[in-house]
Parts: C-alpha cells; structure tokens; sequence
C-alpha cells in the first residue's frame, strides 16, 4: 500500500504541505519496508506516526520532564533522589 499526499491531508489535517512532501517518501518507504500492507496496518501506522509527531509537526522529543514526572514515568529507573538529579535537563535525561 501506497500514502498519498490526500491521504496525509486527511489524516494530518494540521500539517503543512511541505512537511507532508518532506516525509511521504519515508513513509512509503517504512510501509514496504515493514509489510504494512493492509488499510488496516495502514491506519494503525498513520494514527501512531501523526499522534508521535503532532500531526508531521513535531520532530524533537520532549524530554523536559521534572522530578515527580520522572518518577512517574519510569519508576523502575528513577527514585525521588535521583529524579532530582536529572530533573528539567532534557540532555542528560536522554
């Protein structure tokens, strides 16, 4: 299956054209790439990559976390003392 720009126009309704020109090659590529090949498996694909990107407006991370989101995020990897030390600092969380 193919995406055509109408088809990233409807789903993206608050991309612009030349961020859908920008990636459609890509997610071409991505779809062969990995068999999504069904409307389906189509949809499920353009859902996550619109909701991750802000509609193809987004291409950093947010990693701006503070503390208690740290903790509660990943608890396994952060305890309050530790969450404190990495808080607001997007770099060294990354």
């Amino acid at each position: 299956m193919q995406v055509s720009e109408s088809n990233l126009r409807l789903a993206y309704p608050l991309s612009t054209a030349d961020n859908r020109a920008k990636y459609l090659p890509f997610l071409n590529g991505a779809a062969m790439r990995y068999n999504i090949n069904t409307p389906s498996r189509l949809r499920a694909f353009l859902a996550m990559v619109g909701h991750e990107s802000g509609q193809l407006r987004l291409v950093e991370e947010n990693l701006n976390y503070g503390a208690a989101g740290l903790v509660a995020t990943w608890p396994k990897r952060f305890d309050t003392v530790k969450a404190q030390a990495y808080a607001r600092n997007p770099e060294k969380i990354a």
